[in-house]
């Protein structure tokens, strides 16, 4: 007797979609048809970009919430415990990719293209059967007695028995972003929390950044809401006209709260405590070889020197020890207010979505309806610069479609 052909779609052809794919197939029967739905003219464009080409797929800490923004700590915790790095790296070694760790405990491919990496999740997946269906987006699914009646913006239609849903969010929608796969979870009776750019910059109010576009300076970089210091960091920062970018502002991204007030406090001189950057100044001041244009040299990014002496009221026919003081104050605290971010173009990631409590920490499995998952950038969950949101994109993927193929052996 012929057996039924059973169909698992996965919705998304990202990290987190060829991921379930790949692992769904490994887990599968061969009366089991694994399709993966991509809106786009091809899989994994946002993969191509990640790590700067890189691909830093993996960070070794990756097991800890505490690098995760999330609403429910608590759910994000035990569904790290699900799967392991090394798990997610044997993933990658069984799909024949050698890899290495360097600083802060990236994972990068050893062949340093994300292009590689994205290659052989593809020939893995075709090599096992999973189809790829491009320019195929999904408009709306209908939940059926024994599966879901999945329809395309140009009226065709897939019934199947279980569904992924690996849309991603609305970061870089150059790539692929977009809200539909929030509207698909709501439309299915799933919460979605307001969802916000992460891993960008900040946009800052009250000066003027014109003269300092493209300025990179190492920089001490605190964070505040009123009198409260969230988190602070030392790292490249880069200005541009809305504000700031660079690592340790796209790690302050996902703590900024629209309905609070919020500063940035940079220290422009690190390596100097204030009073030795005093004792600096104040040198400089009766040596006359050092007038205006030419006073911060050497310690600061000349265009950074320029816009704070422009900025801080000093007689430079005769400066006095307080106006020095003063700028060294303002070299070590210089407050910025915090309006917005610049959008999701510049985002690498979307904080919010579907709150964790909604799927079963061990599959990923909807609490709604039986045979629908929900992975990676679609749940709430944004993790840290540094491998975070591959791990969560890849392991979320990986235990999906395991679950999936296997609930239908059953």
């Amino acid at each position: 007797m012929q057996k039924t052909i059973q169909t698992i779609a996965v919705v998304g052809g990202g990290a987190s979609g060829l991921a379930a794919a790949i692992s769904a197939a490994q887990y599968s029967g061969e009366d089991t048809r694994i399709v993966v739905l991509e809106r786009l003219d091809r899989v994994g464009k946002k993969l191509l970009a990640t790590g700067n080409g890189r691909c830093n797929l993996e960070n070794i800490a990756a097991e800890k919430p505490s690098y995760y923004f999330t609403q429910n700590t608590k759910a994000l915790s035990n569904m790290l415990q699900q799967i392991s790095v090394q798990d997610v790296l044997q993933f990658f070694k069984g799909c024949g990719l050698l890899y290495r760790q360097e600083e802060e405990g990236r994972i990068y491919p050893s062949c340093n293209q994300a292009a590689v990496v994205l290659d052989l999740l593809r020939i893995n997946a075709q090599a096992k059967g999973v189809e790829e269906w491009c320019n195929w987006e999904v408009d709306k699914i209908h939940p059926q007695k024994k599966g879901f009646l999945l329809l395309s913006s140009e009226g065709e239609s897939l019934f199947v028995q279980k569904i992924i849903l690996a849309c991603g969010g609305m970061a870089a929608p150059k790539l692929g972003g977009s809200q539909k796969g929030y509207e698909l979870a709501k439309a299915l009776g799933h919460t979605v929390l307001p969802v916000y750019p992460c891993l960008t910059g900040l946009c800052c109010k009250g000066e003027q950044f014109a003269t300092l576009k493209g300025v990179r300076a190492e920089c001490g970089v605190s964070l505040w809401q009123g009198k409260k210091q969230i988190v602070s960091l030392e790292g490249e920062v880069q200005f541009n006209e809305y504000g700031v970018s660079g690592y340790p502002i796209m790690q302050f991204s996902g703590h900024w709260n629209p309905k609070a007030k919020m500063e940035l406090c940079f220290d422009l001189v690190p390596q100097l405590q204030q009073h030795q950057l005093e004792s600096i100044l104040h040198q400089r001041r009766k040596n006359k070889m050092f007038g205006q244009e030419s006073f911060l040299l050497g310690l600061v990014h000349k265009k950074l020197a320029t816009y704070h002496l422009r900025h801080q009221k000093i007689n430079w026919a005769s400066p006095t020890p307080q106006e020095v003081s003063e700028l060294a104050q303002r070299l070590k605290y210089w407050v910025l207010p915090i309006n917005g971010t610049p959008g999701w173009d510049t985002a690498q990631v979307t904080g919010g979505g579907v709150p964790l409590q909604e799927v079963q920490p061990h599959s990923f499995g909807s609490v709604i309806h039986k045979g629908l998952y929900i992975t990676g950038e679609l749940l709430d969950v944004a993790g840290q610069c540094g491998g975070f949101n591959l791990h969560w994109a890849f392991s979320s993927g990986i235990l999906a479609g395991r679950d999936a193929a296997q609930s239908l052996q059953k």
